[in-house]
């Protein structure tokens, strides 16, 4: 979009210097929005989640919630991986639902997006892992959870008391169920506080 974009006073970019609606045109807003989201060609709606997301407001949210449905693979992918912002929290529910993608790589952006949200994504993530019976779903989101070192997460989790300590421990019991118990084990013998170590055995 040319010197529109800049930081400082009047530019397309925020005080944190994120790239913002003001940084496009007022036109090519409209014809993202209005036309290039529900384009006939699955390449079009897919850049166009990929600008849409700077915009980062209520119009936008409504455009990835159209593109995380979308039919193609492709405008999906883009779509739940433009999403790990946290001005999109709102589309939670909307990326959860790409955990049951019948992709991988579309569950696997969808894993690494709700990440990306922090407590409030990973709680929803977790609670997910531990309802879902399905196998390639819980595979991919163990697989994430332990390349991604939310591992660690889980341990902190597992000594903070309350709700979401008892989520953490049944996370850590599934895992161990699945034999996906290296990273545990390790983590026995960290110096992690008594409580979540004696936790952390018990699921074992």
């Amino acid at each position: 979009p040319g010197s529109g974009i800049g930081s400082g006073a009047g530019s397309g970019a925020t005080t944190t210097g994120l790239l913002t609606r003001r940084g496009f045109p007022p036109e090519l807003c409209e014809v993202l929005l209005q036309h290039s989201v529900r384009d006939s060609f699955a390449d079009v709606r897919a850049r166009a989640a990929a600008l849409v997301a700077h915009f980062r407001d209520a119009q936008a949210v409504e455009a990835l919630r159209i593109l995380l449905g979308d039919e193609s693979e492709f405008v999906r992918l883009h779509a739940v991986r433009m999403c790990a912002d946290r001005y999109y929290g709102d589309l939670i529910p909307e990326i959860l639902k790409c955990l049951a993608d019948t992709r991988w790589r579309v569950r696997e952006a969808a894993v690494k997006t709700l990440g990306a949200f922090g407590v409030a994504g990973l709680s929803e993530l977790y609670k997910y892992f531990v309802s879902t019976g399905e196998r390639y779903e819980s595979e991919q989101i163990a697989e994430e959870i332990q390349r991604t070192g939310l591992v660690d997460s889980l341990l902190t989790s597992l000594a903070s008391g309350g709700e979401t300590s008892r989520l953490a421990e049944a996370v850590c019991r599934k895992l161990t169920v699945m034999g996906k118990t290296s990273l545990l084990t390790n983590a026995v013998a960290q110096r992690i506080p008594t409580e979540a170590r004696l936790l952390l055995m018990d699921a074992l």
